[in-house]
């Protein structure tokens, strides 16, 4: 009983510190949004009523204005409520091709509605987790991503041609918390995530 309690209680930690995080996320994603980028907006109003400024300078606004805008989509994904889970994934991997030269393949079903808010955000993140961790460190040219919808579960297998790694060793050794992350976001939802 003992055992069960303190796995039951580390799992309620996760869960709680996964959420903190998703709502400092959603803080810092407002603050950016409305405050620097309501700034920027403003500047480039009066930048504009200006003869003397340069078409450099209105480029360089409007640069950082969206950089703003993406960082601010990246740390709270709004598209989720407003377009749904599979838009969502979709318009990120084609984020990802646009950017790097990774060609990605994927057959996604519509899962929309297969999840609660919070499953739906913490499927997402551990998508786009799995999809970052490729692009950083796996030198691949190409992936696949399925997302295909059960009885009560939704099934995702992400693969690349990459370098590979050891698992044990990265789970052992590594300092950043990205798998650690993914897995709990998983635990947390009642599924099992595995990598090979």
């Amino acid at each position: 009983n003992k055992i069960k309690k303190e796995r039951n209680d580390k799992k309620a930690f996760a869960e709680a510190l996964i959420l903190a995080q998703e709502e400092e996320r959603k803080r810092i994603a407002r603050d950016l949004h409305d405050g620097v980028g309501q700034s920027l907006l403003l500047i480039k109003k009066q930048l504009q009523k200006e003869t003397e400024v340069t078409a450099e300078n209105q480029q360089m606004i409007s640069d950082t204005l969206e950089e703003v805008r993406s960082i601010s989509r990246d740390l709270h994904p709004f598209q989720l409520y407003q377009c749904g889970l599979t838009a969502t994934i979709e318009d990120t991997i084609s984020k990802i091709e646009q950017s790097t030269d990774l060609f990605i393949s994927k057959e996604i079903e519509d899962v929309n509605g297969a999840l609660n808010g919070k499953a739906g955000i913490h499927l997402f993140r551990t998508i786009q987790e799995a999809l970052s961790n490729i692009v950083k460190h796996a030198e691949a040219t190409a992936a696949k991503i399925t997302v295909t919808k059960g009885n009560n579960e939704v099934f995702v297998g992400i693969q690349d041609n990459g370098k590979g790694f050891d698992v044990a060793l990265a789970g052992a050794t590594s300092r950043s918390l990205g798998i650690r992350t993914m897995h709990e976001r998983v635990s947390v939802m009642g599924g099992q995530l595995n990598i090979q």
